[in-house]
């Protein structure tokens, strides 16, 4: 119990610590040019699976994973992180970087993001033909913080080219408790069972689909501004919402999605290529 205990705690504090990142990344790219061009989210994105990958080179990343377990896979961070250690571990396994290698790497692909955006597109042409539920458009204050709204939004239908920005210190306060307590509850449920990576990721990112049109995922962004926005689960929000853009005749967004989700791909490929060239290195040197 105690043990249990424990990493659910650990889960919530590393979850909170990465959201007060996501929400400092969101603020300082909503300083630059990029927030009225609809290009905050994906920068903030690549960001985080550009600090997941060098993490994993430098050894820290897996040993954050060890430590706070759910609060360190759950952000995009994470899951450049998981793919380079897939993509190292197959390499370690096959003894080099051959075919073997892409194996898990095209299995998570097939088995967890493509379904998941099948679903999640599936859930948001209901939303935009059967009119059940709503694509949030209009600006959205953290509860109770005072917003500086530094760009337009894109129009009456689709997500905002503009991400509303809470600039006083307690939206950094939200954003911890916020992702905090949502690495604590899956952290508790994976204890529970023991999920496959691939399975997990699919679970998350349909989980986060299916709350959109509740205005669930809506709250939860209400509250963790970029803390929130930057975990796996708000995929599945973001994949409704620009699917639903694209559908209403904005395909911007969803293209900038897609690419995201590739470049975090490559990110951890990259990675975990580069810790087998230097694992192989560092074996070939101690043999000298």
């Amino acid at each position: 119990m105690k043990d249990t205990v424990k990493a659910i705690g650990m889960a919530a504090l590393v979850g909170g610590c990465f959201g007060l990142v996501g929400h400092a990344l969101m603020l300082a790219f909503a300083m630059t040019p990029a927030y009225t061009e609809g290009a905050t989210m994906p920068l903030v994105l690549i960001s985080l699976g550009l600090i997941g990958a060098v993490l994993f080179l430098c050894g820290i990343y897996p040993k954050l994973e060890e430590i706070g377990g759910m609060g360190a896979i759950l952000p995009f961070s994470g899951l450049s992180s998981a793919i380079a250690g897939m993509t190292f571990g197959s390499g370690k396994a096959q003894g080099s970087a051959g075919k073997g290698i892409a194996a898990p790497l095209v299995h998570i692909f097939l088995k967890a993001i493509v379904p998941a955006l099948v679903v999640c597109c599936a859930i948001a042409a209901v939303m935009k033909f059967a009119g059940f539920g709503g694509v949030n458009a209009a600006p959205y204050p953290p509860a109770g913080v005072a917003v500086t709204m530094l760009g337009p939004p894109n129009g009456p239908e689709g997500p905002p080219a503009g991400i509303p920005v809470g600039i006083e210190p307690i939206s950094f306060l939200w954003s911890f408790i916020s992702v905090a307590v949502i690495s604590a509850v899956v952290q508790a449920v994976f204890m529970l069972r023991t999920f496959k990576m691939g399975t997990f990721f699919l679970g998350l990112i349909v989980l986060g689909g299916i709350l959109t049109p509740f205005g669930i995922m809506k709250m939860a962004v209400q509250f963790g501004g970029g803390g929130v926005e930057m975990l796996i689960i708000d995929a599945g929000e973001a994949m409704v919402a620009t699917f639903y853009a694209l559908l209403s005749g904005h395909p911007v967004p969803f293209l900038s999605l897609l690419g995201v989700i590739v470049f975090i791909f490559i990110l951890g490929i990259g990675a975990g290529l580069i810790k087998l060239a230097m694992d192989a290195r560092k074996g070939q040197a101690s043999e000298d």
